[in-house]
């Protein structure tokens, strides 16, 4: 087992604050994707410092990632019909296998593609919706970096990725820190839901879809999403979960850290080129449809 290191540069002003912060964006939101100058304040307000966890990933071998599927059949609290499904990987040896990539077509934001099509282009044996995006615009408001390089032109917020030397990084980094960690992939999202085991996502009660990631106690890769729909759209009230309820799950699950991805319609899960989930871009549950997102996290 892998004891996870932890790195400060500055002051950490509290992980339970920035994730208040932006729980309170997703309580105000339709699906997690509000208007563009309200999610830069939200992910700029979360992005105050560099502070940031580090772990060794599982594996060390040049082989393929081993990925292990899990279908959790009551990860959404309510009852529905159809079922409201999770849709767990585990990755072992998963660092040389994670990707993080733009929209087909992007540059690098800037359009949108459903998380299938960007995944069958890119041959993921694994891939969910990733960062939040700017509804007017398609544009990203927070960077991501693909194979090395820092893409997009907005904020540096909460991110997971990965190192050259096979380590997890996740947190707040800025440019200066991906070049001294050789940050080769990583994706952003809203906020932390777990931070060494622990709960952090705050208390709050707006209810949807929700996609995240993170990593287990040894190491191993951690991709959750749950299926739902948001209560104000839909004939159910508690399809889906909280945030903190997803933190919850995950800790059931082995996180030991998580962040929060795009969540609500955009949430997708795509297993070798065919969507597993059940997607409701519409917010009706009977209506099973894939919004066009812009990043996503991809395992090859």
């Amino acid at each position: 087992m892998q004891q996870a290191r932890k790195f400060e540069k500055f002051a950490h002003p509290g992980a339970a604050d920035g994730v208040c912060l932006t729980h309170e964006l997703d309580a105000r939101s339709r699906d997690e994707r509000v208007d563009g100058l309200t999610i830069m304040l939200a992910l700029l307000l979360s992005a105050l410092t560099v502070d940031y966890e580090i772990i060794t990933a599982s594996g060390t071998d040049a082989g393929p990632a081993v990925i292990y599927k899990t279908v959790l059949p009551n990860a959404s609290i309510e009852i529905a019909t159809p079922p409201a499904y999770g849709y767990e990987a585990k990755v072992d040896n998963g660092a040389r296998a994670l990707r993080a990539f733009g929209p087909l077509g992007g540059n690098p934001c800037g359009v949108l593609s459903t998380t299938s099509k960007t995944a069958e282009a890119h041959a993921c044996r694994w891939a969910v919706n990733a960062g939040p995006y700017d509804t007017k615009t398609h544009q990203c408001p927070s960077v991501f970096i693909s194979n090395g390089i820092v893409q997009g032109n907005g904020s540096w917020a909460v991110q997971f990725g990965v190192t050259g030397n096979g380590s997890w990084v996740i947190g707040t980094i800025d440019a200066t820190t991906a070049k001294e960690l050789d940050v080769r992939e990583s994706v952003p999202g809203f906020g932390w839901l777990v931070r060494n085991g622990v709960n952090v996502a705050g208390t709050g009660d707006a209810v949807a879809p929700r996609t995240t990631i993170g990593t287990t106690a040894d190491g191993m890769l951690l991709i959750l999403e749950v299926d739902g729909c948001e209560p104000n759209y839909c004939a159910y009230k508690h399809l889906g979960r909280t945030l903190h309820e997803m933190a919850d799950l995950l800790i059931s699950r082995g996180a030991l850290h998580a962040i929060n991805l795009d969540g609500g319609g955009s949430s997708t899960t795509v297993e070798n080129g065919t969507t597993i989930n059940r997607p409701t871009s519409s917010d009706n549950w009977a209506v099973k449809q894939e919004r066009g997102v812009t990043t996503i996290a991809c395992v090859v």
